[in-house]
Parts: structure tokens; sequence; C-alpha cells
């Protein structure tokens, strides 16, 4: 079956594949600024829709369920926004958020947001600000910063994954085009030390124009179950290195 949402960019599901979530990436959600989170009911091979409600941030383009709460990353203006569910998926009502600030002449642009290994911690990444932050729940629902990393500027991190152990994370830079490697204290919720910076371009591509003469722009990574490789998606050379 079919289900229509407004310019719809990422997609989550609950344990079970009863319920589904995804983020509406509008500047715009009817007359509130920003755009829009929608929850749908999955049941014997059909989808139905049962309520949309204001992500709060502009362009909101990644989204995750973490403790029972829904999460949404806004691109636009850096916002990390929670909501609470209720007991038929429906989304509730906003519970937190979190507002990053532009620095100086940089702005923010919340990229994604996933919990770790453990599900104790919650992962947001700022595209903008080069910067990973960590995250605990607290009992009344509120988000508590535990850590941070700040990557080098102008690298552009667009996702974290991390090994099977937890104890290493793997950040894929979009403009450096590079895979930043560091490893975690599970105990501590915090870094240990940055391990290795890998680029995620062929020799060949760095050495000659890709199609269209496009700057590369790493993309999504992926680690395969067994933990032996990683793969990244490269937009601009258009290849997956691994």
């Amino acid at each position: 079956s079919t289900c229509m949402t407004d310019n719809p960019s990422y997609i989550c599901l609950t344990e079970g594949d009863r319920n589904l979530y995804c983020v509406n990436e509008t500047e715009k959600y009817l007359d509130l600024n920003g755009g829009s989170v929608s929850a749908f009911q999955m049941h014997e091979g059909n989808i139905n829709y049962i309520n949309s409600i204001s992500a709060v941030g502009r362009w909101p383009c990644h989204i995750t369920i973490w403790k029972g709460l829904l999460f949404s990353a806004s691109f636009g203006d850096g916002i990390l926004t929670a909501f609470e569910l209720g007991k038929d998926g429906e989304i509730l009502r906003e519970c937190d958020r979190i507002c990053h600030k532009q620095q100086g002449d940089i702005a923010p642009h919340m990229h994604f947001v996933s919990s770790m290994h453990d599900a104790d911690i919650l992962s947001v990444v700022d595209w903008g600000l080069d910067l990973i932050e960590f995250f605990i729940l607290k009992d009344n629902h509120k988000l508590k910063k535990v850590s941070q990393i700040e990557l080098m500027k102008g690298s552009g991190p667009r996702q974290i994954r991390y090994s099977a152990d937890g104890k290493t994370l793997y950040i894929v830079c979009e403009r450096s085009s590079t895979i930043e490697i560091f490893s975690w204290d599970v105990k501590y919720h915090t870094i240990i030390e940055h391990l290795q910076s890998i680029s995620t371009r062929a020799r060949s591509d760095m050495n000659s124009d890709n199609q269209g003469g496009l700057q590369n722009a790493a993309a999504a990574l992926r680690i395969t179950p067994n933990g032996r490789y990683i793969y990244v998606s490269n937009r601009g050379d258009n290849t997956i290195c691994c």
C-alpha cells in the first residue's frame, strides 16, 4: 500500500516493524516555520497514516527512536527535537529541544542522530560546526550532554557508527572525504584518543577530475555484520570505498 507525505527524507521503524516514522524535509509545516515528522502504522503489508507534528527545525533530515522517544535532527538550523510517543505509535508532543548556535560566520547544521552501542548514549552529528555530541537521558525525558568531539574545521561530519563492542567510533566526514576513527571509553562515555584518519577516495580519483568536475562528498557509512569491513559512498567520484 502507499501513503503520501510531504518530501520524506529518512525513516525509522519500531521493534517488530509495528510503526514507521519519517522526517518531512521542508522549510514550513502548515503555517509554522520548520519541517515535520510523521507517524504510520504497519499492519499485514499495509501502511496507514497516524499523525504529523512540527519538527521545529527547518529541513529535518534524520530520525531515530531511543528509549521510547522519537528524535529528529534538522539541517536547516541545527535543532534536535525529542518527542513523546503514544501507546498506538502516535507522536504526542515535543518533550525536549537542543538548539545549536551560530559561531561567528559558521552556521549549525545537524545531520544525524543515533544511539550508541550500549543504548545508554545518544550521539548527535553537526555537519556545520564539525561537532559530535553525546547525551544521556534523564528521568524527566530531558537530555544531558556528557562529552563531545570537535573535529577539524571544515571536515563536515555526516554520520557516526560504532564497532560491535562499542569501543571504536567511525565518523564519515563529507567535506574532507575521510573516515575519522576514535577509541571510546564505554564506562565513562568519553573519547580516549583519535586513532586514525583514512581517505574515502581512490588515489586515481584524487589525481583526476571526477564525473562532471564536481568536488567529492563522502556520504553514507556502513559496517558489515561481522565488523571486518566498512563501506562509504562517495558523491562526486560516484564510488563506494571499502
